[in-house]
């Protein structure tokens, strides 16, 4: 029973400073980050990946592990599964990937999905709460549904459209800095106190 205009919504932030574009050689590779669980849909990503002859490296751990490993070999997919990583090693390895994906059934405010786009890499996610207000679709990331078939198109489209590719790579860095840097935040912070 509280009324909208008493609730402000603040974000994460990204430190854009270490989060930033760098010119690195991309490998043949995809990446997904965050935990191993039923609703981020990590099963479907890996079977929408199955042929296009593209490496899957998923970082993270969770009680789905095996059981995905075991179903990346059963379908003989070039899956790797790196465990966890310290958040300062997350550059380079997004760096590495020609793009990341974010497959989930629904988030929160994905701090991932936000670090990908500060690097200026090409994201995708589902059309879900807690993505799509981040996400506008072929403007500065890719929106898809979550089931296989739309997962696959998404990621052919982006790694085969270079128009759209480049468009969403700068637009993506555009809008971490304009919506979602240290900065940015803490201005929203100062503006709530100074109306309290």
């Amino acid at each position: 029973h509280i009324s909208p205009e008493k609730i402000s919504y603040i974000p994460n932030y990204i430190d854009t400073e270490l989060f930033k574009p760098l010119n690195t050689i991309k490998e043949n590779r995809i990446c997904y980050i965050g935990r191993l669980v039923e609703r981020k849909n990590i099963l479907n990503l890996i079977k929408a990946v199955s042929g296009l002859g593209l490496e899957l490296v998923i970082f993270g751990s969770g009680p789905q592990k095996k059981d995905l490993e075991d179903f990346s070999r059963r379908l003989n997919i070039n899956a790797e599964f790196r465990g966890n990583i310290p958040n300062k090693d997350l550059l380079e390895e997004l760096k590495k990937s020609k793009l990341f994906i974010l497959p989930s059934l629904y988030e929160g405010c994905p701090k991932v999905l936000l670090e990908a786009m500060a690097c200026g890499l090409p994201v995708i996610g589902t059309n879900v709460e807690g993505i799509k207000e981040i996400i506008k679709h072929k403007e500065n990331g890719y929106l898809c549904e979550t089931d296989v078939a739309s997962i696959r198109a998404a990621i052919i489209e982006v790694l085969n459209n270079k128009k759209i590719k480049e468009k969403i790579k700068f637009n993506a860095r555009k809008t971490i800095l304009q919506n979602f840097s240290l900065e940015k935040i803490l201005e929203k912070e100062i503006n709530i106190y100074e109306t309290l």
